[in-house]
């Protein structure tokens, strides 16, 4: 396009930079500092996550995608988190979000990302490849329903998110967790706007919420504490409700919230989309390998077909030890288009009778992004 240039912000332009995205949104000066402060340091190493189109020197539109490096058990994923996506009216019509998500597919498979997640409109995004996908239990906690279980408060109390000795704390035992973001700049998350952080001696308790319903955006605790903890925060703030999400592969966690929810629903993770089917099977071994057990030998090749390319992992178990491995091996294969693809690894829509045989019964595979970590 005629005067249209893509590339990334430049700290000299950061400003600037911040004045678009605040213009774009319709939102007033500074909200994606407050809202987002661990994403938009000044520093070049975080505008780089950034992709941009400049049009006659201006900037005019705009795609983030941000690392996330999520844990799952024993399985690591690097992946992009897409957010940001903003164009200004002037130049909206012209295609430039479209580029620019590709783009960014081409900067996150640099960077090695696995997977790519973004939370939007299903219709606009299926376009680019991505499904809503992965479960969650989205649950509601009240004074009464807790009381019933027999869930005592904990005593909590609520602390400044920037004392260091918060940061140190909450770092301490967030890093326990088998299900987790990791986290650089946890000080800075913890500065978002409208973010409140309760400590007790049992763990703690991160919400958003001023008034009679909280939004728990994550509860920590030790020795199964969770309920009591929130309990607290309850308690603490005279508060309603206190709503949150957990996921069905951490029963011990999950247990105790879920017998003293007064209502639950199931929800998706987000949408997600395939970057790179061989090395994203290979990581989700470790997770896959711990359901195998129960299963006859097996070997079976799927192919994820991306547009006009179709890439190809192989995954075997000998009744020992499941492997896998790039590209087609042995008799048996399957095809499947890559929103179809992890929406079965993943646990979500998909309506096409032919399954993935033996290996349908390994998944959906474990993966949680909490609140707080959603770009």
């Amino acid at each position: 396009m005629q005067g249209v240039q893509i590339g990334t912000p430049e700290q000299s332009e950061y400003d600037a930079f911040q004045r678009f995205l605040e213009r774009a949104y319709g939102h007033s000066r500074g909200f994606f500092l407050r809202h987002y402060p661990h994403l938009n340091r000044r520093e070049q190493t975080a505008l780089e996550s950034s992709v941009i189109a400049r049009l006659d020197g201006e900037i005019v539109s705009h795609v983030g995608a941000f690392p996330l490096n999520v844990v799952a058990g024993g399985t690591h994923i690097q992946m992009g988190g897409i957010g940001g996506v903003a164009t200004l009216p002037k130049a909206r019509g012209r295609g430039l979000m479209s580029r620019l998500i590709e783009e960014a597919h081409a900067l996150m498979r640099r960077r090695g990302d696995l997977l790519a997640v973004l939370w939007g409109d299903r219709q606009r995004y299926r376009s680019f490849g991505y499904e809503t996908c992965g479960l969650k239990w989205s649950l509601a906690l009240t004074p009464r329903s807790l009381g019933r279980e027999g869930v005592e408060p904990c005593s909590v109390e609520e602390v400044d998110p920037s004392d260091p000795a918060v940061t140190g704390r909450v770092e301490s035992l967030h890093r326990g967790l088998a299900f987790r973001v990791e986290r650089p700049y946890l000080r800075l998350l913890l500065q978002k706007e409208g973010v409140r952080v309760f400590l007790g001696e049992d763990g703690y308790v991160v919400v958003r919420g001023e008034g009679r319903d909280l939004r728990v955006l994550e509860v920590v605790g030790l020795a199964g504490r969770e309920a009591a903890l929130i309990s607290g925060v309850i308690h603490k703030t005279f508060a309603n409700s206190a709503t949150l999400d957990v996921i069905p592969h951490e029963p011990e966690r999950a247990e105790s919230l879920l017998a003293a929810a007064a209502r639950w629903s199931l929800s998706p993770q987000g949408m997600f989309r395939i970057l790179d089917w061989p090395r994203l099977a290979l990581a989700l071994q470790p997770s896959l390998q711990e359901k195998a057990e129960e299963l006859a030998p097996f070997e079976l090749a799927i192919g994820c077909v991306d547009g006009d390319e179709t890439s190809v992992a192989t995954l075997s178990w000998d009744g020992e030890q499941l492997s896998v491995t790039g590209g087609r091996h042995g008799n048996t294969y399957v095809e499947c288009r890559q929103e179809e693809l992890v929406a079965r690894l993943l646990g979500g829509p998909f309506v096409s009778p032919r399954g993935l045989g033996a290996v349908d019964k390994l998944l959906p595979a474990p993966l949680h992004i909490p609140d707080l970590d959603h770009v």
